[in-house]
């Protein structure tokens, strides 16, 4: 259920947190729809669900921008952050210097809302590439380079209240 006091309480002007609550129903219809036609075809188990849900996120993204969609899914009570939880030894993470409780949000430029969209991230592009990792240390953000593929993390999803600028 989205919640629009908790978007106001985190200190999103009241107006537009009315207007997400509009971008949140219809993305909500739309999955809606999207879930009865897979059932009715027989592909709701299937990849291909999976795929079509993730075009809605993307399109919703594009319509509302990522600070839009962090208060979505933050109005909504889902997880909008990527925290480490544990670096592995001799991963590139380790070799980047990241640490457990770094909240990780942008891989190669690209916004991370979730565990799934940044090991999606890390499995495309030629492996081996160095990309820019942001992460927020802290409540400092922080810019490392690691090589493009496995991080070698644990990570977790963490429901956080967005920045307000």
């Amino acid at each position: 259920m989205f919640d629009v006091g908790r978007l106001v309480a985190a200190g999103v002007h009241p107006q537009d947190a009315e207007e997400l609550l509009g971008a949140w129903e219809q993305f909500s219809l739309d999955r809606l729809y999207l879930v009865d036609e897979a059932a009715r075809e027989g592909w709701l188990y299937k990849p291909r669900f999976q795929r079509e849900v993730a075009g809605l996120e993307h399109a919703m993204l594009e319509d509302v921008g990522e600070d839009g969609w962090d208060r979505l899914l933050y109005g909504s009570g889902q997880p909008n952050r990527v925290v480490v939880r544990q670096v592995l030894e001799g991963s590139s993470a380790d070799l980047a210097g990241l640490q457990p409780g770094d909240v990780i949000m942008r891989y190669n430029d690209r916004r991370v809302f979730k565990t799934e969209w940044l090991q999606a991230a890390t499995a495309r592009g030629r492996p081996g590439a160095v990309v820019r990792l942001e992460v927020f240390r802290g409540g400092e953000p922080i810019t490392v380079d690691v090589e493009r593929g496995p991080l070698g993390t644990l990570l977790r999803n963490a429901h956080v209240p967005p920045p307000v600028p």
